[in-house]
């Protein structure tokens, strides 16, 4: 059970990244076909280069808003489970402890939490953003 659990986690986090990067792609996408429809690079139609620019545009929306519900579920999931985690130690500990420290760790135990549910998204986001722009950087240098 535990190791059907690793492997659903691998595979939902592999298929968050290919959809972040799938995303990255196209948006680089929509700017290159703008740059190729203004040179006239390929003798089409203005159709279909409206066609295809609305088409890269579509799925770079589509993409964008998969990886942003992919992401709020991911951090969902491990808000749920670290406070459900949390919750049992706390619900678990000695009441000798409580009693001598309960306006102390009430006040850390919420400020903590809220610290933490605040900022880890916003961290995770950039992150995410900063690797895709460090992943497209390299692969512009190989093709360059």
């Amino acid at each position: 059970m535990v190791v059907k659990c690793v492997y659903c986690r691998l595979a939902f986090f592999t298929s968050v990244m290919a959809v972040f990067l799938m995303g990255q792609a196209l948006r680089v996408m929509v700017d290159y076909w703008l740059s190729i429809w203004v040179d006239r690079k390929y003798q089409l139609s203005t159709r279909i280069y409206v066609i295809s620019y609305a088409c890269f545009v579509g799925a770079a929306i589509t993409f964008s808003l998969g990886r942003a519900l992919m992401f709020t579920k991911a951090a969902l999931w491990s808000a749920r489970k670290m406070h459900s985690l949390m919750a049992e130690r706390v619900l678990r500990s000695p009441q000798l402890f409580f009693d001598q420290v309960r306006k102390m760790y009430t006040y850390h135990f919420s400020r903590s939490t809220f610290r933490y549910f605040h900022n880890v998204p916003k961290q995770c986001t950039k992150a995410m953003s900063s690797a895709e722009r460090a992943v497209l950087l390299k692969k512009m240098f190989f093709l360059c």
